[in-house]
């Protein structure tokens, strides 16, 4: 429910507001440098020739000499340092010295509007917003972007009913690199080795990328994305991957409140939630290091959620001879949510200009649909006597549609005493302690998070044979 930032009677007010700032790391973490990082390599090495050579069977030993077994161990790492130097012996010199954890951040502006509406009279009140917010990441890649609105309306239509109505809408995008997920976070970049360039000088892309000309799929190409970097390159998903996500999303509810006499009174409410999300990335030819999947793979995902609940209550609160109070509620409530899902992915696509999943060689994809609801019928009751002596007692009976037959309600009571001892006259006067009660109780609650029909067994219509379903 929707029930802030109301509007005040009086003369219309009109208020705008701008906040901008800009985030970025304050301490970033030490890695080797390139020359600590080649010293290790070398101290390895020779620590496992010293330990190879020592180690060996005396009958049927692989080195001579500790220098056989040393010369060999500094040929392995001197290779494999050129390796991920990309082929270039320029790690004798440290003429590269890769700070690639400071390469997966950037300065990340944010920017906030604000312009409102407000006012209205004794009997109607109004409130009008509206917000942009776009914010960066501090991660490379990352951004986003919210455009929202809301209107909250109240109005005393007559002297004992009054009826309002509140509404927001919002659209979020937000941009992230392609293939990022748990697995394969931009800051898993630290992993590669500070003698590694950020640009392969043999082909003038970036370090991961195959060079022009050599595909993926070739003997060359499976061969030097197998071989460097040691460990995949984030920075390839810049400007070569994208994933994206738009939701457009509705929330609102009206209400209406009659006062039947003293201290009762009915309200009624109903609200809707309606959300739509669409998802789509695309990872070109160049991303093959990272992804393993030659010419491009694309995702397209959308989900539709529809929500609605309905609450309807009675109320009745008076106090007696100012010493008895009593509050009770009783009433009921529903919700049903429907959700549906579509996904699509492909792979191969003919040229990185074609991006829709329809263009890809290899295509899959599911859609499905799931419902669930709850009713519920409640009563509560408050007394207090003296606002010192308090007691309340509560009974809830619901209903979920993911339960079986004969399983669906549940009856779940509770109760509580109180005691409010700061109100006693022994402790009014002690300024130390401003609020002290003592409370007990106890009650039964409910738990329905289970899948939508798990009390059924149900057909899946997945199987096929030879093309044709069945």
């Amino acid at each position: 429910l929707l029930t802030s930032k109301k509007g005040k009677a009086g003369t219309p007010r009109i208020n705008f507001s701008f906040q901008g700032g800009s985030s970025q790391p304050s301490r970033h973490r030490s890695f080797l440098n390139a020359a600590e990082y080649v010293q290790l390599e070398q101290r390895a090495g020779q620590g496992a020739a010293n330990q190879d050579f020592l180690n060996q069977d005396p009958n049927n030993p692989v080195f001579a000499t500790l220098q056989d077994a040393q010369n060999f161990y500094t040929s392995y790492v001197n290779n494999r340092l050129t390796r991920y130097a990309a082929g270039s012996t320029n790690w004798q010199t440290n003429a590269v010295n890769t700070d690639w954890e400071k390469l997966a951040y950037q300065k990340a502006p944010q920017y906030q509007y604000d312009l409102n509406l407000s006012g209205g009279t004794d009997k109607t009140t109004y409130y009008i917003g509206g917000q942009y917010l776009d914010q960066k990441g501090i991660l490379f890649s990352n951004q986003f972007k919210r455009y929202s609105g809301r209107i909250n309306l109240d109005s005393k239509m007559y002297k004992n009913f009054t009826v309002g109505m509140n509404l927001s809408f919002a659209k979020t995008v937000n941009n992230r690199v392609g293939n990022d997920d748990l697995f394969s976070t931009p800051l898993q970049i630290v992993a590669l080795t500070p003698i590694s360039p950020e640009i392969d000088p043999r082909s003038g892309l970036l370090s991961g990328t195959l060079p022009n000309g050599v595909s993926s799929t070739s003997a060359l190409g499976s061969t030097l994305a197998s071989t460097y970097p040691v460990y995949y390159n984030p920075l390839i998903g810049l400007g070569n991957a994208y994933f994206n996500t738009n939701v457009y999303r509705v929330l609102g509810n009206v209400y209406g409140d009659l006062k039947i006499a003293k201290g009762f009174s009915f309200r009624t409410e109903f609200g809707v939630d309606q959300l739509n999300q669409n998802e789509d990335s695309y990872d070109n030819s160049l991303t093959f290091r990272n992804t393993g999947t030659p010419n491009g793979s694309g995702y397209n995902g959308y989900t539709q959620v529809f929500n609605y609940n309905t609450n309807n209550f009675f109320t009745y609160k008076n106090t007696f001879n100012l010493q008895h109070t009593v509050d009770f509620t009783g009433g009921m409530s529903y919700q049903f949510v429907q959700s549906n899902y579509n996904q699509a992915t492909g792979t191969q696509f003919p040229s990185d200009a074609y991006k829709q999943i329809s263009s890809a060689a290899t295509t899959t994809g599911y859609s499905g649909s799931t419902n669930y609801s709850f009713v519920g019928y409640f009563l509560r009751g408050n007394y207090a006597f003296k606002n010192k002596y308090l007691v309340s007692a509560s009974v809830r009976d619901d209903g979920s549609s993911r339960f079986g037959k004969g399983n669906k309600y549940g009856v779940f009571p509770s109760a509580s005493i109180g005691w409010v001892i700061t109100e006693e006259d022994f402790l009014k006067d002690v300024q130390a302690i401003s609020n002290l009660k003592v409370r007990l109780s106890y009650g039964l609650t409910g738990n329905a998070e289970i899948p939508n029909y798990a009390s059924l067994g149900l057909f899946s219509g997945t199987a096929s044979y030879n093309g044709v379903a069945g």
